[in-house]
């Protein structure tokens, strides 16, 4: 399976940097690598990130700032990337494509300016820029078979069979304060450092009994009954123990 990776060549004042891009319209944010930002030499305002990826996991980014940056296409034109959030780390998929070969093997992809290449996306690019990563043309084949959309940036490819090996579950979302508050505390009660087992200790001034080591059972709850069943961190004072 290809995903839309692109090569790019980003640009602030006298720093270039080519990489590539990958565009994930199911994103709420766009995102660039620190490592890349460093190579631009790029400061921005410091906006502290929660990152929720579709497979469940969370990525704190405290030091995430938000930056502008420009990319530059092969006419030498520049368009601005406004927006963009800096993230200590993209475990995204590394892809390869050969695009001579694409476009003889696949009559519908002849003719258009595909480039090939192999590497890792260190920029992300998602619904903030579609008005950038939109298709204005598309070559579609056979069912199964990859197909294109020319973008603002440039042709890019997708579908079909092989090409990337897979990092994280694509589609990242911006978690709200809430979410991430409540994941960030069930990750906690459920750490070894603070878990060790189904009980805690309730410490002295806690409506502890005087002279007694108390201890409050804990753990997780799901109605099954529900459409979408989601896991509650439960307390039960009830039991004597």
């Amino acid at each position: 399976m290809l995903y839309q990776i692109i090569p790019v060549t980003l640009r602030h004042r006298d720093r270039i940097v080519k990489t590539f891009a990958l565009i994930d319209s199911g994103s709420s944010a766009s995102l660039l690598s620190q490592e890349t930002q460093d190579l631009l030499n790029v400061e921005g305002s410091l906006k502290p990130l929660t990152l929720s990826w579709r497979n469940g996991d969370l990525q704190e980014e405290p030091d995430s700032e938000e930056v502008s940056i420009e990319n530059m296409d092969a006419k030498g034109i520049l368009l601005k990337l406004d927006g963009i959030r800096t993230v200590s780390k993209m475990n995204l998929p590394t892809q390869s494509v050969d695009a001579r070969e694409l476009k003889r093997h696949y009559q519908h992809l002849a003719g258009i300016d595909l480039e090939s290449y192999e590497g890792t996306p260190t920029l992300l690019l998602g619904l903030p820029h579609a008005h950038l990563t939109y298709g204005k043309n598309t070559r579609v084949g056979h069912p199964g078979e990859p197909m294109s959309t020319e973008t603002h940036l440039s042709w890019v490819v997708m579908g079909g069979k092989g090409g990337a090996s897979q990092g994280k579950l694509l589609t990242i979302f911006e978690a709200n304060e809430e979410v991430a508050e409540m994941q960030r505390l069930i990750r906690s009660y459920f750490s070894t450092e603070e878990f060790g087992g189904y009980a805690g200790r309730v410490e002295r001034g806690t409506a502890c009994i005087e002279g007694r080591v108390n201890y409050i059972p804990r753990f997780l709850v799901i109605n099954e009954n529900k459409p979408n069943p989601k896991p509650r961190l439960v307390f039960d004072e009830g039991p004597r123990l």
